[in-house]
């Protein structure tokens, strides 16, 4: 399997220009691309490490189609993002992407930030701070409202 650049994304405003910058940075890099979604399952009780809790129905395989139907979406408002991989996993997102990029050779991890600020993410987890300080290649985090036009 050949190297790749793993883009995760969630449900949010600027997950297209998280693709895009991915598309960008694999094409730059000459790797495969792998954009992947997390369906992530909520705590029964107290605080998650994940900060991308969605409302998804209970039943499994309505999650993942939901899940597939959003990520196609996304990859839909990119450009180049033909042969890309779109896989939907379900599980806690820092942790499946984690385990995905050493699965793909991943050589570059692009995630989005929520931009919430110090006190909610400290509170609430952020996937990208757990990915930055665990991932076993660089990560790229988009911030809100940031642009590339590769």
């Amino acid at each position: 399997m050949a190297a790749s650049v793993v883009c995760a994304v969630a449900d949010s405003q600027s997950a297209a220009d998280v693709v895009r910058v991915a598309v960008w940075m694999k094409e730059g890099l000459e790797l495969r691309l792998v954009i992947v979604h997390v369906v992530a399952v909520a705590p029964m009780v107290g605080l998650t490490s994940s900060s991308y809790l969605y409302s998804y129905p209970s039943d499994p395989e309505r999650s993942r189609e939901a899940g597939e139907a959003l990520i196609e979406k996304i990859a839909g408002r990119a450009r180049n993002v033909s042969g890309a991989e779109l896989p939907v996993l379900i599980g806690d997102p820092a942790e499946s992407v984690l385990t995905l990029a050493e699965e793909e050779q991943a050589q570059l991890i692009v995630v989005g930030s929520r931009g919430r600020g110090a006190l909610k993410t400290a509170l609430l987890g952020s996937v990208s701070s757990t990915l930055t300080t665990r991932a076993p290649c660089p990560v790229v985090v988009v911030p809100p409202r940031a642009t590339i036009e590769p």
